[in-house]
């Protein structure tokens, strides 16, 4: 079974073909360095989990508030449709009351019309009547 050292020892020579062994100070250095390479890549994979967690929390937070602002949206919407049905009953009654008041207008001239064509007939008819009767009786 291979340690780590001796997977070390064979990565330097795969790489560099110089042979190294457990007790060369160069191997001291690697080993060095490799541990300063982890500690360095711990760090950052925690700094980097740190920094996704606080840029999480002010994503929830922007949620939160763009949340507030959708309720507040759907509210003022509500309201504004609310105000417009009432405003667009309220121009109906107006054109209804307008419209009656000029159908009536128009059935009381026409009544008037009717009147008069009436008055117009009998005094037509009278007349009629009265130049038939005055022929007769001068004859």
């Amino acid at each position: 079974m291979q340690t780590r050292k001796d997977e070390l020892v064979n990565e330097v020579f795969a790489l560099t073909k110089v042979k190294l062994s457990p007790d060369d100070p160069l191997f001291a250095v690697i080993l060095l360095q490799e541990q300063r390479l982890q500690r360095a890549l711990e760090k950052q994979s925690s700094d980097r989990s740190n920094q996704n967690k606080a840029f999480f929390a002010q994503l929830d937070e922007r949620q939160i508030k763009i949340d507030s602002m959708y309720s507040e949206l759907v509210q003022y919407r509500e309201r504004v449709v609310a105000e417009l049905l009432a405003k667009n009953q309220q121009i109906a009654l107006q054109v209804e009351n307008r419209v009656q008041r000029k159908v009536l207008d128009r059935i009381q001239r026409l009544r008037q019309q009717v009147v008069v064509f009436l008055m117009l007939a009998v005094l037509l008819t009278l007349g009629i009547g009265s130049v038939f009767l005055q022929m007769r009786g001068w004859q």
